[in-house]
């Protein structure tokens, strides 16, 4: 069997429709614009600062509240320089657009080679809607590890936990209490949840917020995963006080990629 090896003029937008391949996630299109990239630099570790500045319209019938980002720099060559991650918890309603920025801040300029200026990003988004799920509002206990259990429930057939639970811990030497909160939670769908929120607001008798134990993280489709989180507050305002749960998850609706060519590098003040 042969192998056939493409070559890309990656300095060029016009390659990008044919060496990328479309998204296999199988969902609604996202369409996604990169307006401007630009770096400044190099600094003293020979590091450049990329900016993107982005555009994002959803053509689908619903709001997107959650974007996951990811953009790669590549040289003049298509070779791959450096990446990054980003999200944003932005609504963009149906039929709008949104403008977003991201940066990736240690891009060696050397590896960029000898025409930075023939660089290009790679931009992939992934747009999802909100399920929100309430949890229950509870006294935080007097007692040190005294275990609250939650009750399993359902984020439609998304969701799934599994199990929970919140405790307070012994105050520290500062008279500092910590409150752990727990959430044992599967994923009930093929699709990959690139965030699951528990969020654990912890408020004294006068309403008035203390902490927040909550945490998020991705759950991969068919995963069962424990979300953790903790806070702090004095041990004399925890009398009293209550504990609101609940749990978000975002759901995967669109997906888009973008490729654009040309990197505008400015020098940095010494």
């Amino acid at each position: 069997t042969a192998y056939e090896i493409y070559q890309c003029d990656w300095s060029s937008d016009v390659c990008s429709s044919d060496l990328l391949a479309p998204h296999p996630l199988g969902l609604a299109p996202c369409v996604v614009k990169i307006i401007e990239i630009t770096g400044e630099g190099p600094d003293g570790d020979g590091d450049v600062r990329v900016e993107l500045k982005y555009e994002v319209t959803n053509e689908t019938n619903e709001d997107w509240e959650y974007l996951f980002v990811r953009a790669q720099v590549l040289g003049s060559e298509g070779q791959i320089i450096d990446e990054t991650q980003d999200t944003h918890e932005q609504t963009v309603a149906a039929g709008e657009s949104a403008e977003f920025e991201t940066y990736i801040g240690s891009v060696k300029e050397k590896a960029l080679g000898h025409n930075p200026e023939k660089a290009s990003v790679l931009l992939g988004v992934v747009a999802s809607r909100v399920a929100m799920q309430k949890l229950g509002e509870f006294d935080v206990p007097e007692e040190f590890f005294q275990v609250v259990q939650l009750t399993p429930c359902r984020l439609g057939n998304v969701l799934q936990l599994v199990s929970g639970s919140f405790w307070k811990t012994k105050p520290d030497s500062d008279k500092d209490c910590r409150l752990e909160a727990r959430a044992l939670v599967q994923n009930l769908t093929a699709q990959h949840l690139y965030e699951v929120k528990l969020s654990a607001e912890v408020t004294d008798k006068s309403g008035s917020e203390i902490t927040d134990a909550g945490n998020s993280h991705d759950v991969k489709p068919g995963d069962i995963y424990v979300i953790s989180g903790s806070g702090y507050a004095k041990e004399k305002k925890y009398k009293g006080a209550t504990i609101s749960l609940a749990l978000r998850a975002y759901i995967p609706s669109a997906s888009g990629l973008c490729h654009r060519a040309g990197l505008e590098i400015t020098e940095t003040d010494q």
